[in-house]
């Protein structure tokens, strides 16, 4: 079944109320599911125009989203692998997108483009959450200069992917589940040409842990979906209940 996110108490507007009525083709009396606050309900729609639905929640249904916060900083990318890699990531689960000014990154928005910009990602990031049935929208943020970038993640486990060096992702996800509770990981992945020495030397002074992916050299928006998917395997609910 859909959900839909309430924009305000009872209320659903703009396009999706549209989308309810138009598409779906609801009326008064059908029960569909609705997000607000980050939870989940069952609810009942009581009323509509052309630019509004309201309902009556009726019941809280159980959260689809993970116990685990999960944040991907990903190198800045060209063309529009960035917007493919937030919207595979957010329906794995990610709780926050950073895309990351690296060394080697070759996209350069520019100043006058970057609220545009980062307003196209939130909507792809917002219609990926609609779809895959998440309770909140994860937040994508404007781009950030890497050595700030690394300085200001915060998580129990933080993560490089590096083909140069490393310790097995395998091996460092399968201690973290049996070892200390970690309820957050920051996974950082480069851009096309990688992250250079100096930037993985960075991430480490911050914390950061160098792992491989395996023998094979990956595009980075295949690395960026093959380490959030295995961390969300792992350590949370991807395959099945934690």
């Amino acid at each position: 079944m859909p959900r839909f996110f309430l924009t305000a108490k009872g209320v659903i507007a703009g396009q999706a109320a549209h989308h309810l009525i138009a598409v779906h083709r609801h009326v008064v009396g059908d029960v569909i599911e609705v997000v607000s606050g980050g939870q989940v309900f069952r609810a009942v729609i009581t009323g509509y125009s052309a630019r509004e639905v309201s309902v009556e929640l009726q019941q809280q249904l159980p959260s689809p989203e993970p116990a685990l916060n999960v944040i991907l900083m990903q190198g800045m990318t060209k063309g529009d692998k960035l917007e493919f890699i937030i919207q595979k990531a957010v329906e794995l689960g990610v709780m926050r997108v950073w895309p990351v000014a690296c060394s080697r990154s070759v996209a350069v928005i520019p100043p006058a483009k970057v609220t545009d910009r980062v307003a196209r990602w939130q909507a792809i990031a917002a219609e990926a959450a609609k779809q895959s049935g998440r309770a909140v929208v994860p937040e994508i943020s404007t781009p950030l200069d890497f050595s700030l970038a690394v300085a200001r993640a915060r998580a129990s486990l933080k993560i490089v992917a590096y083909e140069g060096e490393g310790e097995g992702l395998k091996q460092v996800l399968q201690r973290a589940a049996v070892g200390q509770k970690t309820d957050s990981v920051a996974c950082l992945v480069g851009p096309e040409g990688g992250l250079s020495m100096e930037e993985v030397k960075t991430a480490v002074s911050c914390g950061f842990l160098p792992v491989t992916l395996g023998p094979r050299i990956l595009r980075t928006e295949t690395a960026a979906l093959a380490l959030v998917s295995a961390v969300m395997y792992e350590l949370a609910d991807l395959g099945g209940a934690q």
